[in-house]
């Protein structure tokens, strides 16, 4: 049985990692680069990959909710929504993997460090988020022009 306390702490961080993943998808998306599915800026995958390292892997469904909420509430079909956040989640999850594999320490102390998590976390975790965001909605038809 799990103690009360450590459900609670599992709780708040995971309605934290949602609601920031949410507000910050919309703050994105305010400013949308193509149309309103594409931004050139998307901080939700930072806050996801910090909140991975930080809190551990159980949170992924908290991040899957939460982009899953913001294709939603963009007016995305459902199963679009869904395949989009399920990138959205592999992402930082695949990232937050990998860097704790190579031993990655958070707190930056080396250089080594540093450049593990501009190439993992960011440029990998980015690429695979971004990436299957474009292939979905390929899939489903979306077309539209650069402004």
């Amino acid at each position: 049985m799990i103690p009360a306390n450590t459900t609670r702490t599992w709780l708040f961080r995971a309605v934290l990692v949602f609601v920031s993943y949410f507000l910050t998808g919309l703050a994105g998306l305010s400013v949308p680069f193509i149309e309103t599915h594409i931004t050139l800026i998307w901080a939700p995958t930072g806050i996801a990959l910090a909140a991975l390292l930080r809190w551990g892997g159980s949170l992924w469904l908290a991040i899957w909710l939460g982009a899953m909420g913001v294709n939603l509430w963009i007016g995305s079909p459902l199963l679009l929504a869904a395949a989009i956040a399920c990138g959205n989640t592999l992402g930082p999850v695949l990232a937050a993997w990998l860097l704790r594999r190579k031993g990655f320490d958070q707190r930056l102390h080396n250089r080594r460090d540093l450049q593990l998590y501009l190439s993992v976390g960011v440029i990998g975790g980015m690429t695979i988020s971004a990436s299957n965001g474009v292939l979905q909605l390929w899939l489903a038809g979306w077309r539209a022009e650069c402004r």
